[in-house]
């Protein structure tokens, strides 16, 4: 038996109906007070859900570049959710080119993807479908057999990678500012932060493993 998908949820999005219906699917729902984000589905994967109003009203008052900053620098694989079925151009009295311009600036400059999906039902099965892609990498994964010894360069960047939300990318601009896996582990939260990135959650999460006790 295959293990019940778990997404940690923000607790402004309890009531909505992605929450239901994945709760419907089994999911095991961990609801927090995220500062970034409304789903994190791994420590690696981040949403941000917009209803089409609400993406079109975040470019107006400037909050939707400051939140795709934010998932930028605390996630490896963040993305954005635009949901409804409504026209994006038709919903406010905006230029559509101003839309573009926003919907251009975050897939191909930032490399945040932008997802539609018509209603929460669809919202809820294209995590479901992530997760279930993300379950199947690790398995191929571990099915690859035997490969060549890690170098040590390798084995440095593997040991980084295991932090929360730390991927390779993260994990070689650490090694390459501080140089060493114990300088990266002596870091104070200030120094984390200076490195590209790393945001203000990676480097209080990373913080919290290391110092934390094993019971």
């Amino acid at each position: 038996m295959e293990e019940q998908f778990q997404i940690i949820v923000d607790n402004r999005e309890l009531k909505s109906g992605v929450v239901k219906t994945l709760f419907e699917k089994d999911f095991r729902i961990i609801p927090e007070q995220l500062e970034v984000g409304d789903y994190i589905l791994t420590d690696k994967i981040c949403c941000e859900r917009k209803s089409v109003n609400d993406f079109v009203n975040s470019i107006l008052d400037n909050r939707l570049f400051k939140q795709a900053h934010n998932l930028l620098q605390n996630y490896e694989k963040p993305f954005i959710i635009i949901e409804g079925s409504e026209n994006i151009y038709a919903v406010r009295n905006i230029h559509p080119n101003a839309i573009r311009g926003a919907m251009l600036s975050i897939t191909l400059d930032m490399k945040i993807p932008i997802i539609f999906t018509k209603n929460h039902h669809d919202t809820a099965s294209m995590f479901e479908t992530i997760l279930k892609r993300e379950r199947k990498q690790k398995q191929l994964v571990s099915l690859r057999g035997e490969r060549k010894p890690l170098t040590d360069k390798e084995l440095m960047e593997f040991i980084i990678t295991s932090l929360p939300h730390v991927g390779r990318k993260t994990a070689q601009n650490l090694l390459n500012h501080f140089k060493t896996v114990k300088k990266i582990i002596n870091s104070s939260p200030e120094e984390l932060i200076n490195v590209e990135g790393v945001g203000k959650i990676m480097s209080e999460r990373f913080q919290n493993i290391i110092n934390k006790k094993y019971e």
